[in-house]
């Protein structure tokens, strides 16, 4: 195209005042061809490059069987020779051994066997590593279940593997020189159920509790590969491992091909992720989730019962007719909610217009401890992400028929576990992307706590609160009797903190306090 169509172009359709002349002339004068002998003056690789990486060639030879310390080390373990064999290199060896044989399952019968020689297995390493004896344990207790309901009938195994299924260790020689004592624990429960082909990355901490199905080609990815840093083949390089823990609470289910990310620490109890999701969060308690977090339903008849009963393995199976379940607690939950009517709001005046000030969609909530689950619901109503740990078995159901009533799936839970439950981001340093500027934090982090706590638990509330909100967060602690306020001021410097508001609402007649981040 020449520049007098060019410009008649740029005329018709966008009026004279957007016409760029063209003069080829001056482009083919001006460009400079970029060569691998140019650079330009603003970059200097010397700048960059980090000197104490050291990249040597490996010379191939046939006649060489190993490339690397992680493939020597292995060889050596082999050939029985473990003078200066690392601990991680014993723990792949055993990892590496269990896939294996998973290889050979080919009935129940074996799949109960398998889960009883890995915890042999597992065991023996950890006294070779002179490791405690909790570290590895896999509880193969119990007897397989013949289930009989109608004309059919169905077997329930104890903790068994089913063929290909395997733990792995990924990465191993980004930790060839880990401590002894830093070796991944391996907890598994009761009546666990590993599927056909499920994958499970033990590189970090895992546990799972009883009852916990992991449907057919499922997967549990625990390293993370920074997509802002090195790309492709560098991002497997020493610089780049993050190998979280995981745990799967009792009862929780992971759909087949599903595949749970590095950043998903917790699986709630009797949850669902669905079928083919990706997901790479948390899961709250008592939900269906699929890809990306993405909350499908809640069930909080399953959390009154199971709250409130507290029913065995063999009780949860003998239960069938769910729906009159689900009847008896709406008539249940109807009944507490006319207790409830009329009685003034336990959310302060403060609190609720910290929260009117927050955009929709656009912000994220955390409740420390939620007690009628009124901050959670009005977050949700809005359509705002709100998360609630910490939360009382009791009050479960009750929380998530509220948020449910909603029309809104917006807020997960997770119930009363002190300290147990790490609230740690997917940025551990920093709430924020260095790379993209996005926030992984919370904009408002509350904590209406009632009970009488320590010194030391105070702290801890204080400082996770502050460690996991965003840069221009409020933080809104209510002030009853369960709080020094003295105690409170004092260690918030500390963090630091800055005293953003406090005072006595009107509404609730409680003293409160707000921080920001300094």
């Amino acid at each position: 195209m020449n520049s007098h169509l060019t410009e008649k172009f740029f005329d018709t359709h966008y009026g004279n005042s957007l016409i760029l002349p063209i003069d080829s002339q001056s482009i083919a004068h001006n460009l400079v061809p970029f060569t691998s002998k140019y650079v330009p003056p603003l970059w200097d690789k010397s700048d960059f490059i980090n000197d104490h990486i050291n990249i040597e060639s490996h010379l191939y030879k046939e006649e060489v069987h190993t490339i690397g310390a992680l493939e020597e080390q292995l060889k050596q373990q082999r050939d029985g020779d473990l003078g200066a064999i690392r601990p991680i290199i014993h723990y792949v060896a055993v990892l590496k051994e269990l896939r294996k044989k998973s290889q050979s399952i080919a009935s129940s019968h074996d799949e109960i066997s398998f889960a009883h020689w890995a915890k042999d297995k597992l065991n023996d390493l950890g006294a070779t590593l002179g490791l405690p004896a909790h570290h590895f344990s896999i509880d193969t207790s119990g007897e397989p279940l013949l289930i009989k309901e109608g004309l059919g009938e169905h077997v329930i195994s104890p903790t068994h593997f089913e063929n290909g299924a395997y733990l792995s260790h990924p990465h191993p020689d980004h930790q060839l020189d880990m401590a002894v004592q830093d070796i991944p624990q391996i907890k598994i429960g009761r009546y666990v159920r590993f599927g056909r082909n499920v994958s499970v990355n033990a590189g970090g901490n895992i546990t799972i509790g009883d009852g916990v199905w992991l449907s057919p080609g499922s997967c549990l990815l625990r390293q993370d590969h920074d997509p802002y840093g090195r790309p492709s083949i560098a991002s497997r390089t020493v610089a780049m491992t993050r190998q979280p823990p995981i745990r799967l609470a009792d009862f929780s289910w992971i759909g087949r091909e599903a595949m749970v990310g590095w950043d998903a620490d917790y699986i709630g109890k009797f949850s669902i992720v669905a079928t083919r999701s990706f997901l790479n969060s948390w899961v709250g308690d008592y939900s269906i989730t699929g890809s990306y977090g993405k909350i499908i339903q809640y069930m909080p008849y399953k959390a009154a019962i199971m709250e409130a009963l507290q029913p065995s393995l063999e009780d949860i199976l003998q239960i069938s007719d769910w729906e009159k379940i689900n009847d008896h607690w709406l008539t249940v939950y109807a009944a507490l909610e006319l207790e409830q009517k009329g009685l003034p709001s336990v959310i302060s005046d403060k609190l609720k217009a910290l929260l009117a000030l927050l955009p929709s969609k656009k912000s994220k909530v955390l409740d420390m401890h939620p007690e009628s689950g009124e901050l959670l619901s009005l977050a949700a109503s809005r359509n705002i992400l709100a998360d609630g740990v910490f939360v009382a078995g009791n009050a479960v159901a009750t929380i998530l028929q509220r948020v449910q009533n909603t029309g809104n799936y917006t807020v997960r839970l997770k119930t009363a576990d002190p300290w147990g439950f790490n609230l740690k981001l997917p940025l551990t340093d920093s709430v924020t992307n260095v790379f993209t500027s996005r926030s992984s934090g919370y904009d408002l982090v509350v904590n209406n706590n009632v009970k009488k706590v320590s010194t030391h638990e105070l702290r801890l509330l204080l400082f996770e609160a502050a460690r996991v909100s965003n840069k221009n967060a409020k933080i809104f602690f209510s002030i009853r009797t369960a709080y020094d306020y003295q105690e409170l001021i004092a260690y918030s410097k500390q963090i630091p903190l800055s005293l953003h508001d406090h005072g006595v609402d009107k509404n609730t007649q409680q003293h409160y306090v707000v921080f920001s981040k300094l």
